[in-house]
């Protein structure tokens, strides 16, 4: 199961340690319970015993089973006893009696409660024993009875107390952290704004989280100016670097157009004087020495003419 909220998932672990406090604690009140109606349950018969003790004595004494009986009888007369038996010594002024009898509602026996039962005229001598067993049915019902309000009280102050601490989780904790990570949403790496905490959550370790938060979000705030700053700088030199590259273009054409114009208007004037010398050594007049001249002229003419088309042909290739 997946907790979005942190005050749901407080709610979960104090519910879920409620039921289990509630577990413990309960039983914890069923065993003290339980521990007190024994205690008390054999005051009760210890009771019983001193309030026949002098008749249970009278009948061993006359050896009458009836008294003894109507003493047995007196002890099975409440639902806490669950047997009684009266046992006396056979010696040289009575007789072994042996009376016993069962509680007829019935029940589970416990350890038995004996008395010694001593001679009415002779304090020191001992006539038999009465044994009683108390009645665990008894002591069960008594249990549950004492139990069952004990055990509510026990878990109504057990929710009541979790209640109460989940809430006061909820008013210290859980509300300052939601409205920390309800902030969190909106700050980003370039955002002023800082998370904050109630003082009673500065100091421990979720204020340690929150200033190690806001001390990165400083450093990348840093990190974000100096990278704008970067930024600017590169953009600044690209710009420059466009700038130059167009003035280098622009040079670089304007000097292929100036080498491209000038040899143009060289080479044609040196075609044309190619042609007139041409015309020149066609002329039959010439002497020897005028055509040798001439032919020098053309010589020239036509080595510069080559000169300049390699000065073109360079201006076309870049």
């Amino acid at each position: 199961m997946q907790v979005r909220h942190l005050q749901h998932y407080v709610a979960l672990i104090m519910l879920a340690n409620s039921l289990v406090l509630s577990i413990v604690f309960s039983f914890m009140a069923y065993q003290v319970n339980q521990r007190l109606a024994q205690e008390e349950s054999k005051r009760q018969v210890l009771s019983l015993l001193a309030a026949v003790k002098n008749t249970a004595s009278a009948a061993l004494f006359s050896e009458n089973k009836a008294v003894g009986l109507d003493a047995i009888n007196g002890l099975l007369g409440t639902d806490v006893v669950y047997s009684a038996r009266l046992e006396g010594y056979s010696g040289e002024l009575s007789s072994s009696m042996q009376l016993f009898s069962i509680n007829k509602a019935g029940g589970t026996p416990l350890p038995e409660i004996t008395l010694d039962l001593e001679s009415i005229f002779d304090k020191g001598q001992i006539l038999g024993v009465l044994r009683v067993a108390p009645n665990g049915d008894w002591v069960d019902k008594r249990t549950r009875e004492n139990s069952i309000p004990t055990i509510l009280g026990v878990i109504f102050v057990i929710f009541v107390s979790s209640l109460v601490s989940a809430q006061a989780l909820k008013i210290k904790i859980s509300k300052p952290l939601v409205k920390v990570s309800k902030k969190l949403k909106y700050i980003h790496g370039d955002s002023p704004e800082r998370l904050s905490l109630p003082e009673h959550l500065k100091y421990n370790e979720i204020g340690v989280l929150v200033d190690g938060f806001n001390e990165l979000l400083n450093e990348t705030n840093t990190a974000f100016k100096v990278e704008r700053q970067l930024r600017k700088e590169m953009q600044t030199a690209q710009d420059s670097l466009h700038i130059a590259k167009a003035q280098a273009e622009d040079a670089a054409q304007s000097k292929s157009d100036f080498l491209a114009t000038m040899s143009h208007e060289i080479r044609t004037p040196l075609s044309g004087v190619l042609g007139m010398l041409g015309f020149s050594l066609k002329d039959q007049a010439l002497t020897a020495r005028t055509k040798e001249y001439l032919e020098t002229a053309v010589s020239n003419a036509q080595a510069l003419l080559i000169i300049v088309n390699d000065i073109l042909d360079i201006s076309k290739i870049e």
